[in-house]
């Protein structure tokens, strides 16, 4: 399929020559294809070495590309900049979909203007459904339950990234090498539904509550819990830290 595209470019481009410099750029992040995620981005060139970047993407909730890889490195490494746990979180199962715009400036650097620099801000909406262990007391026997963990969450962030430009007159390929974008996350509302709490006691959601801030590690601080006979529901407080990393990232492009 990249091949047809980047053929398809070429051709395109073989059919519209033009004596002027082309100030715009229409690009399709092939990275992304590869991890079913649609992402577009449109570059316009206010100068030669200095452009505005708009980035739009889109993921559909399916099953997070490597899960197998990434639930491992998560129960290795343990707590991240939230103090969640994932010990009894299975990530190899979970479905993530997400959705984000990411404005940006770029400069061209030195006599050929083939690297770039650019300094970019990003807004992300997150919609999960990941499966977790649960220690649940029912009429005095514990037993562990799974259950699907719901959750949505929106961040905001900003950073810089450095990248390489490749140009074959009006085809081009952009290599993002690396871009990690700190921030805050926001508007979390988790929910866990299980036929057991309608019929746990109220000992028994309040030993349910500790288990949970014990086993996930979710912290007063940025977090309130919340146990009824519907469910379980965790929701933010307060701006909760967060950081995101763009790297070896490659959009092909057609200018214009």
């Amino acid at each position: 399929m990249f091949r047809l595209l980047f053929l398809f470019l070429i051709c395109f481009s073989t059919f519209s020559q033009s004596k002027k410099i082309p100030k715009n750029s229409l690009k399709v992040n092939l990275t992304g294809l590869g991890i079913s995620m649609l992402s577009v981005q449109h570059e316009y060139k206010l100068k030669p070495n200095f452009s505005i970047i708009n980035t739009a993407f889109y993921r559909q909730k399916v099953l997070i590309p490597f899960g197998n890889a990434v639930d491992k490195i998560a129960k290795k490494q343990g707590v991240g900049l939230t103090g969640i746990k994932f010990a009894y979180i299975y990530l190899d199962q979970a479905k993530v979909g997400y959705s984000g715009y990411s404005p940006e400036a770029r400069w061209y650097l030195g006599k050929n203007k083939k690297v770039f620099l650019g300094a970019f801000a990003q807004v992300e909406n997150f919609n999960a459904k990941v499966p977790a262990a649960l220690p649940v007391r029912l009429r005095g026997q514990i037993a562990e339950v799974t259950t699907p963990i719901n959750f949505k969450f929106q961040t905001f962030s900003g950073g810089v990234l450095v990248g390489r430009k490749f140009q074959w007159n009006k085809i081009s390929a952009d290599l993002i090498i690396i871009g990690p974008h700190p921030g805050i996350a926001k508007n979390f509302n988790v929910n866990l539904e299980s036929e057991y709490f309608a019929s746990l006691q109220a000992d028994d959601r309040i030993f349910l509550k500790e288990k949970l801030r014990e086993r996930f590690g979710i912290s007063e601080t940025y977090f309130n819990t919340v146990i009824n006979e519907k469910g379980a529901f965790i929701n933010s407080i307060k701006p909760v830290p967060y950081l995101g990393l763009k790297g070896l990232i490659i959009n092909l492009g057609y200018s214009f």
